[in-house]
């Protein structure tokens, strides 16, 4: 059989499809992805055969009341199925031991990079683009809408928001950096002083990403191929001097953390910070695994918030405390959309 990857995120529709298809289903990992993915499966009723990993079992092992194999020791059929509950770093080094070891086997792994997250239904209920006070801003929305990015209003509706603070550099030569492109929506509709399409005449737009087939799908903006998981690569593009940062990257808590550390210092006074997608801190939003920190990107997000509003120290006892401190001192400005914070620097 076609080895064979299906993804989007861990959605539950996707799953009770994917799954219902297999006639064995095995998770893999044993840690707190394959947790929480297992906490998920059971409140809603789906069942599977058990854990699978590529280390020796000691006889007799469980994990979530299920025993743990080793892959060598499974038969695989044709229509059995595996569920990747690793965390993101793995991925790579996993799957290509499943497709040497399993080729037959069907695989359900997280879409990660550029991964769509969908709205809770009824939450944009009624919204209507023209109402309320963000009806005012509709050019970077039409852009939007012209290059079908997921951050205009029929989506997650960013775009008419984010124009409230980014139309003071619509006609003012600064480089904008976007950490993610997937199919190059976003970066066509920022435009650019290559394009003579998209909202900013005069910025220079830079797209960072981990998949280099990304680079087919944007029109003259620039983009780096680069794993923004290591610190050491984002360290590299300090020197690119951007004035508006975009993180939409993998989504993943570990990653906006770091970004936001490593990068939060190159940015010039009147600077933006935009952390999407911070929704995947919520696991209730039907997705999981991508808060895999300590700490989540939002709860971050939520301490800078509470330090600037008080103009003094967090009254929470946090990881990286002094860090948030710092970078609190530092914000003029920090708003919360769904899915997204925006931060102005001092």
């Amino acid at each position: 059989m076609k080895y064979n990857i299906k993804g989007k995120g861990y959605s539950l529709e996707e799953l009770k499809t994917f799954m219902a298809d297999c006639n064995n289903v095995y998770l893999y990992g044993t840690g707190k992805v394959a947790l929480k993915l297992a906490n998920l499966l059971k409140e809603n009723g789906i069942e599977w055969l058990g854990f699978v990993t590529t280390l020796p079992n000691d006889e007799g092992k469980t994990f979530f009341d299920h025993n743990v194999y080793c892959i060598d020791d499974i038969n695989f059929e044709k229509n059995d199925g595996i569920v990747l509950a690793v965390a993101e770093k793995t991925h790579a080094e996993i799957m290509s031991i499943i497709k040497e070891k399993r080729k037959s086997v069907k695989i359900y792994q997280q879409r990660i990079f550029g991964r769509t997250i969908n709205i809770p239904v009824g939450y944009l209920k009624g919204a209507d683009k023209e109402k309320g006070f963000f009806g005012r801003f509709q050019e970077l929305n039409k852009w939007g809408e012209v290059f079908d990015t997921d951050k205009h209003h029929k989506a997650h509706d960013y775009l008419r928001k984010y124009e409230l603070f980014l139309q003071y550099y619509k006609e003012k030569e600064f480089t904008l950096l976007e950490l993610g492109v997937f199919r190059g929506g976003s970066l066509n509709t920022w435009g650019g002083i290559k394009s003579d399409k998209g909202y900013f005449d005069k910025a220079k737009i830079i797209g960072v990403d981990i998949d280099p087939a990304c680079c087919q799908y944007v029109d003259k903006q620039e983009v780096i191929i680069k794993d923004l998981g290591v610190a050491e690569n984002l360290e590299e593009l300090k020197t690119l001097s951007p004035s508006v940062i975009v993180d939409d990257a993998s989504h993943f808590c570990s990653h906006q953390i770091m970004a936001l550390l490593v990068l939060w210092d190159v940015l010039p006074s009147g600077g933006i910070y935009i952390m999407e997608d911070v929704d995947t801190s919520f696991n209730n939003v039907g997705y999981v695994g991508f808060n895999d920190t300590i700490i989540s990107a939002y709860d971050v997000c939520q301490n800078l918030a509470e330090c600037v509003t008080s103009g003094g120290e967090s009254r929470n006892d946090i990881p990286m405390k002094k860090q948030i401190e710092v970078i609190a001192s530092q914000i003029d400005m920090i708003s919360f959309i769904h899915g997204s914070c925006v931060m102005i620097k001092k």
